[in-house]
Order: structure tokens, then C-alpha cells, then sequence
């Protein structure tokens, strides 16, 4: 791709069981952000929060908005989001 732009936007933020699942305009599953249920809930591994997973998130997600902001106009979604 001539432009750069692998994953074009604008990105999506899904909420599933257990974690954020940041997504292109062409649903490619670009990034998992996983976090606890509950405040008390024990994991092997560190999890954010629910507050703390939805922001890190949203800022991903908005990481093609600064890019254009910086380079240029992005690459336009080629399917509908769903298809």
C-alpha cells in the first residue's frame, strides 16, 4: 500500500466478556485490551481495570484521527463496517 495507512480507519471499540476489541472499518481485529470484572478479582496476570481498559482504548482508537491531523487525509474504509 502506496499511502501507509494498513488499517484504515475510523477505528471501533467492541466490548466483549473480559476485554475491548479495537477494530478497522473492515472489522480487522487490531488490538485486545483485556480487564477484571470485578474489583477484587484475582488473575495471574495484571489486568486494568474496566474504567482503565476503556480509556486506553478509546485513545487507541483514536490514533488515525492524529495521524491524518500529522500526515494527511487517510485511506477511506473499502466495505462497510458488518460485511
Amino acid at each position: 500500500m502506496a499511502d501507509g495507512h494498513h488499517f484504515p480507519p475510523p477505528w471501533s471499540i467492541e466490548e466483549q466478556d473480559g476485554c475491548f476489541v479495537i477494530r478497522d472499518c473492515n472489522g480487522q481485529a487490531l488490538s485486545y485490551i483485556y480487564f477484571k470484572h470485578k474489583h477484587g478479582q484475582r488473575s495471574v496476570v495484571a489486568r486494568f481495570t474496566l474504567d482503565e481498559a476503556r480509556y486506553l482504548a478509546a485513545s487507541v482508537a483514536k490514533l488515525p484521527e492524529l495521524l491524518v491531523r500529522q500526515v494527511g487525509k487517510p485511506r477511506r474504509c473499502a466495505l462497510p463496517h458488518g460485511t
